[in-house]
């Protein structure tokens, strides 16, 4: 799910606490790395608000699944 006001700093606080230094307030020395992949990434995708992205788990069909495939004892 896309949130606009978001920067890599947030979602690295929240995704890969470890790379976050509280006391400086500022991403790991890895996190800083010109070819970070994490940052690379989060410089080229575009944000997508979660209603119009493409569904990747359909939670009911899986759920009847399991219901149909079910053995009582």
């Amino acid at each position: 799910a896309a949130n606009p006001k978001c920067c890599i700093e947030d979602f690295i606080r929240w995704h890969s606490p470890k790379d976050w230094d509280d006391e400086k307030q500022c991403l790991s020395e890895r996190m800083k790395l010109p070819d970070n992949t994490w940052v690379k990434c989060w410089n080229e995708v575009r944000a997508v608000p979660v209603i119009n992205q493409a569904r990747l788990f359909n939670e009911s069909k899986v759920a009847e699944e399991v219901e149909d495939n079910l053995v009582v004892f």
